[in-house]
């Protein structure tokens, strides 16, 4: 599960809906460079991360600019997240990495994760790598990594990344699709391509959300998506209704938590068949799940 910067999903979530928050094993990169990668064709500057969840080789300063971030997770055994995110106007970057460190062993974000501009991130199974495309504008960043130790504990840490100078003008790539994330609600085409692909992801609304994509086995409806996903707001299962079963979902890719007006960009590889979008955020406030309050897309690749 993406830890307390990432997805902000209940225990009970993530034992049902767990493939469906997972991020792709992305394509296999060589000697620290991106090859055979759709993302690394763009020309982006390479961002090249490498991790085993509690040490990195994260840069300590960095142009502003957009960026082809590649993590290599080294761990054999757990999957690593790394998120960007900026303070919000009168909160530094040590205090931001106080309340992330602080924050790591619990399941509710502190009040400041709300605050924050959240650029995205990336997640890397084991032994893995993931990429994603994002824009680093000037600033003082903090860059989070998290992953699980032996006993299950959440470890890693937050460290201060100085993004200088300005943003160069930029164009957006070509993509195949735009999927974009609004409040409670994931606007995105009902049928999209099949194969590799790129999808530019977009908060347009007024608080963060991510986007989590899994295959289904083809039994997705409106209906037991949303009487599913109500459980865990403690909405009862209509009589007679069926959950989702936890086989019924198989991981493909997933973007880390972006603020308002954030936008990253990522590699999917769809087979043909029927695909789930969905933001699993909770919160702000006590807002629910925001999943359970409809934010899910049900669309087939074609």
């Amino acid at each position: 599960m993406r830890r307390v910067f990432a997805l902000v999903v209940s225990f009970l979530c993530v034992l049902l809906i767990a493939p469906a928050i997972g991020a792709q094993d992305a394509t296999p990169m060589a000697g620290g460079t991106a090859t055979a990668s759709l993302l690394a064709g763009l020309g982006y500057p390479d961002l090249v991360v490498t991790s085993d969840g509690t040490t990195n080789d994260l840069p300590a300063t960095l142009a502003a600019g957009r960026y082809h971030v590649v993590l290599h997770n080294t761990n054999a055994t757990e999957a690593i997240d790394l998120d960007f995110f900026l303070p919000p106007e009168g909160t530094s970057a040590d205090e931001t990495i106080t309340a992330f460190n602080d924050s790591i062993s619990s399941e509710v974000p502190p009040d400041i994760f709300y605050q924050l501009t959240l650029a995205g991130g990336l997640t890397a199974l084991p032994n893995g790598t993931a990429e994603g495309i994002i824009d680093l504008t000037p600033g003082d960043w903090v860059a989070g990594i998290q992953t699980e130790n032996e006993n299950g504990s959440n470890v890693g840490g937050a460290q201060a990344i100085s993004i200088t100078g300005e943003m160069p003008a930029l164009t957006d790539p070509t993509v195949a699709v735009t999927a974009t994330l609004s409040d409670l609600k994931i606007d995105l085409p009902d049928s999209v391509p099949t194969g590799p692909q790129i999808w530019k992801v977009t908060n347009a609304g007024s608080m963060p959300h991510f986007i989590a994509i899994s295959m289904s086995d083809g039994t997705l409806t409106q209906e037991n998506v949303q009487e599913t996903l109500g459980m865990f707001i403690g909405t009862p299962l209509p009589a007679g209704a069926t959950p989702i079963a936890e086989s019924a979902l198989t991981d493909v890719a997933s973007t880390g938590v972006l603020s308002p007006g954030q936008s990253m960009w990522i590699e999917v590889d769809l087979q043909p068949g029927q695909y789930l979008a969905a933001c699993y955020l909770s919160g702000p406030g006590e807002l629910p799940m925001h999943a359970a309050m409809g934010m899910f897309k049900i669309f087939d690749a074609a």
